[in-house]
């Protein structure tokens, strides 16, 4: 199997998951998130953006800021490049900052670590999704992390935080908005389908497409972009499951509010992208990977609200299996995945 690096991956992170469960020392865990950034850290040629990102470094050492690449990201490469340093190093930089806020982000929020650690590892947008968009990937963990500030209500330091991420990729700066829906509301489905509803009348006026333009993301107005994934159906019946599950919660927990609110989010930029036959479904996707973060924390807190021990056992059952098949489907299919190399090259000879 050319995956099989990938199920080793998998065996390793269960195995130190088996080890925390028994012992419930938090030193397993510390030990999984070193597994994950070395992984990520030495791929070579793995992940879409691979190649883009090598050019990118090239052209930032000779050029300089040659084009709106991100002050962040800029910096971080004209350093590492000062350092007689490689994109190689700069990969594992990102990859080390990204995982650390994931760390964080699951010790400070989930009811159930293990659970929480194998989603990340599983589900394509989380781990896998990083080796891809390196710099969003980073941007949308330290959102996860600050959204502990955002149940304290502590808007500066969560300001702070998305400020932070946004001098990595930019569309950070929309969730310091996003704070005052998800902590001074209740969002219902009537409130989402209203927010939709607006959302719908003004994309018909084209402003969506001019803003995303202004913004940088015009090639997602691209008609070569609006191929639909069927699997944006599956994401649907996530979010509406979801849903029906929190109606049933009744001592639903008040640091988990933000969490329900994410959830409706990600549903309505689900329902968005098929409204939005001039934008790439892409566009959506990229944005939602800030809702859908909210999945990592929010399914171990919905089992563990089950009533009864055999219904909570069957729900995780089920939730392990299908991430376990879901991992194990992309890991063999994904092309931009396969095969798996390694470069150690983190310094110019």
């Amino acid at each position: 199997m050319d995956n099989w690096v990938y199920l080793v991956l998998l065996l390793v992170a269960g195995f130190l998951m088996v080890l925390h469960e028994l012992t419930r020392n938090k030193a397993f865990h510390k030990v999984l998130a070193f597994v994950l950034v070395v992984f990520s850290g030495i791929r070579h040629d793995v992940g879409t953006d691979y190649r883009s990102y090598v050019e990118i470094f090239r052209n930032v050492h000779i050029r300089g800021r040659y084009y709106g690449i991100e002050w962040g990201y800029y910096y971080l490469m004209r350093f590492v490049s000062w350092l007689n340093g490689t994109q190689q190093l700069v990969f594992l930089i990102m990859a080390t900052a990204t995982i650390i806020f994931i760390y964080k982000y699951i010790d400070g929020l989930s009811s159930n670590r293990n659970l929480s650690w194998l989603l990340y590892l599983c589900i394509g947008p989380y781990y896998l999704g990083s080796f891809n968009g390196v710099r969003q990937a980073l941007s949308i963990a330290i959102f996860a992390y600050s959204l502990k500030y955002a149940n304290k209500e502590d808007y500066w330091r969560f300001a702070f935080l998305n400020i932070c991420g946004s001098l990595f990729h930019t569309s950070a700066l929309l969730m310091l908005a996003l704070y005052f829906i998800l902590t001074k509301t209740r969002l219902t489905m009537v409130k989402a389908f209203c927010v939709l509803l607006v959302y719908t009348a003004v994309y018909s006026t084209g402003l969506v497409a001019i803003a995303m333009s202004k913004l940088g993301y015009g090639s997602y107005t691209s008609r070569g972009h609006l191929e639909m994934d069927l699997s944006y159906f599956v994401f649907v019946l996530i979010a509406l499951c979801i849903w029906l599950i929190l109606l049933l919660i009744r001592d639903m927990d008040r640091d988990y509010l933000v969490f329900k609110n994410l959830n409706f989010l990600s549903l309505i930029a689900i329902l968005a992208a098929y409204i939005s036959p001039g934008i790439s479904n892409i566009a959506f996707t990229r944005f939602n990977t800030y809702f859908f973060i909210t999945y990592v924390v929010l399914v171990p807190y919905i089992i563990s609200k089950l009533k009864g021990t055999k219904i909570r056992t069957t729900a995780m059952l089920v939730v392990v299996v299908v991430s376990i098949s879901y991992y194990f489907w992309v890991t063999s299919t994904a092309s931009d995945l396969l095969p798996y190399q390694v470069n150690l090259g983190f310094f110019a000879n």
